[in-house]
């Protein structure tokens, strides 16, 4: 591989990881949030309607949903990012 491949090709590297770390913690603020929502919502509950109350607890499960969704696909995401690192000590050790 020539340099400038090998340049961006580390930049690439550079722009995933950033973009990973980024999603990352929108997540754990979207997370936060939702859980002071789930809180506010609880001591609330009792000053809103029915309706009002069904509207939110379809958000909170939507939200949930979104979160499930995300820590699902970050433990897959981790878990290839083991196997590669393994991969790669596996092929320096035998070198």
């Amino acid at each position: 591989m020539s340099k400038r491949q090998e340049k961006i090709e580390r930049r690439r590297a550079e722009q995933q990881a950033f973009l990973t770390a980024r999603a990352d913690y929108n997540m754990a603020r979207f997370i936060q949030s939702n859980e002071l929502g789930k809180q506010f919502f609880e001591q609330s509950k009792d000053k809103l309607s029915e309706q009002e109350i069904a509207l939110l607890e379809a958000q909170l499960a939507e939200n949930q949903k979104v979160i499930d969704e995300y820590l699902a696909k970050k433990e897959e995401r981790d878990a290839q990012s083991v196997q590669k690192t393994q991969g790669l000590q596996v092929s320096e050790s035998s070198s």
